[in-house]
Order: C-alpha cells, then sequence, then structure tokens
C-alpha cells in the first residue's frame, strides 16, 4: 500500500472511530432518565418560579349552559391562555381535581355563595372522604400552550348539598342564583416518578402559581 493510499485508510479508520464514539455518547444519553428532584428541592424551585410566572397564565371559567335544572349536571368550560410570547407547559385539571378545599394536588378550587335569598344548606362538602384527590401528577396532565393561544377544559361542578344540621341529608342545589368563585393553581414543576420507593419530581418547567378567575353566576331551576 502506498504512502498516500495508508494515509486516507488511516483518515478513514479515525474518522469511523470517532464516528462510531459519537453514536455511542448519543445513545447513551437517550437511554439516561430524566434528572428528578426530590420533593423539598421541587418546592424551592417552584417557590422561586411563582413570581416571574404570574402573569404569563390568564384563567376564566363560564357555565355551559348558564342555567341548569336542578339534579342535572353543572357542566363549566376553564379557558386558560397563554399571554406570553413563548410557549408554556400547563397542568391541565381533570375532574378529581375539581374540588372545594385544598388537598394535595388540587387543580381547581371553588365556592358556591348562594344570591337568593331563603337558600340555607351546608356546601360544599369539604369533609367527605370521597374528595380526595389524586397524589401524583402525571406524566399526560401537562400540554404545550403555543404564545398568544387558548386551551378550554369542559368539566363539572360538584352540586350535591347537605342540611346545615345534617351529616347524612343530601340533596342537590335548590332553585335560586349562586355566586360561583374559582382558582387553578399548579405548585408542580413537572411529573412525578418513583425512584427508590421515593416520589421525585421531572423538572418541565410548567407553569406554577395561582391563577383566580372573576366571579360567574350560576342559575338552578326547578325541574323540567
Amino acid at each position: 500500500m502506498s504512502g498516500t493510499n495508508w494515509r486516507a485508510f488511516f483518515t478513514r479508520r479515525v474518522c469511523l472511530g470517532a464516528l462510531g464514539i459519537l453514536i455511542m455518547i448519543v445513545l447513551s444519553s437517550c437511554d439516561q432518565s430524566p434528572m428528578t428532584y426530590s420533593i423539598a428541592e421541587q418546592h424551592d424551585l417552584a417557590a422561586t418560579r411563582f413570581g416571574g410566572m404570574a402573569k404569563q397564565l390568564e384563567f376564566s371559567f363560564r357555565f355551559d349552559p348558564e342555567s341548569v335544572p336542578t339534579e342535572r349536571a353543572i357542566s363549566f368550560v376553564a379557558t386558560f391562555t397563554n399571554t406570553t410570547d413563548h410557549p408554556i407547559v400547563l397542568r391541565e385539571p381533570r375532574q378529581h381535581g375539581v374540588i372545594e378545599a385544598l388537598y394535595p394536588d388540587t387543580t381547581l378550587l371553588f365556592s358556591v355563595e348562594p344570591i337568593s335569598e331563603g337558600i340555607s344548606f351546608q356546601y360544599p362538602l369539604e369533609r367527605y372522604p370521597f374528595r380526595a384527590v389524586a397524589t401524583l401528577a402525571t406524566q399526560d396532565e401537562f400540554v404545550t400552550l403555543p404564545p398568544d393561544s387558548s386551551r378550554e377544559i369542559r368539566l363539572e361542578l360538584p352540586h350535591i348539598a347537605r342540611k346545615e344540621d345534617s351529616w347524612k341529608e343530601e340533596f342537590p342545589l335548590p332553585p335560586g342564583q349562586y355566586l360561583v368563585h374559582m382558582t387553578y393553581t399548579n405548585p408542580a414543576i413537572g411529573y412525578e416518578v418513583m425512584q427508590n420507593d421515593e416520589p421525585r419530581y421531572v423538572d418541565l418547567n410548567a407553569w406554577v402559581g395561582k391563577a383566580e378567575a372573576n366571579p360567574v353566576v350560576l342559575t338552578i331551576t326547578s325541574e323540567e
């Protein structure tokens, strides 16, 4: 083999070897698990982002329909708007997270205030055990919200009340008008995974904080 051919052969071998090493590094990095954070670390990360993210997201809701016969499902549409010129990661509320008292991982808090006179009951039912929500933030809850865009999510408002002097007697919201307040909350920077029996967080840089919507009037009518 001539000197020129030998140099070309050697050069090709070096290039192929370097390419192989590069491919191995890439494949190795793909197999690595994402970096995770402990509960305390994720809490600290979220706390540092509250202020900067506060105005990036707007939250509102509307009842659809606005007037609902008693004992019918009370549907509402929650709307989330990205007010920035860059994408943000939104944690979508799920039905199990629509709750009237603050439990871990609650995403939508609500309260109902009678406007009509003569309506007396105890509501919401914050002490009921079945109102507790899931304890893990799952990966499929987080979605990307493009710049200057909105996302609508349809959910239902729980509407079983009880008499003030009884824990056992339940009934739907009586006919009348109500003022409903709702707040969206998310303290999680991303979804949770279990590592060595310990919950840890994958950082998605998700929007964290609390966004209050303007109160909305709900009308309950007599059954048709």
